[in-house]
């Protein structure tokens, strides 16, 4: 279960930014970018486990 420290408006919101940044970034690149964001935002969690844990989560609301 993912800890939650963000409200749902701070979610939504979050998630507007990510997808206005993507579509400024050609289709072809739109995956590194993503994988690039990815790897920023590990490095500012720096806890591979909680890292681990949201990859679990994320591939459960696909």
């Amino acid at each position: 279960m993912v800890r939650k420290v963000i409200s749902a408006q701070e979610a939504e919101e979050i998630a507007a930014a990510v997808t206005a940044a993507i579509d400024t970034v050609p289709p072809e690149r739109q995956v590194l970018f993503l994988v690039r964001l990815t790897l920023t935002l590990a490095q500012l969690v720096g806890d591979k486990a909680s890292i681990a844990e949201a990859i679990r989560v994320a591939r459960r609301q696909e």
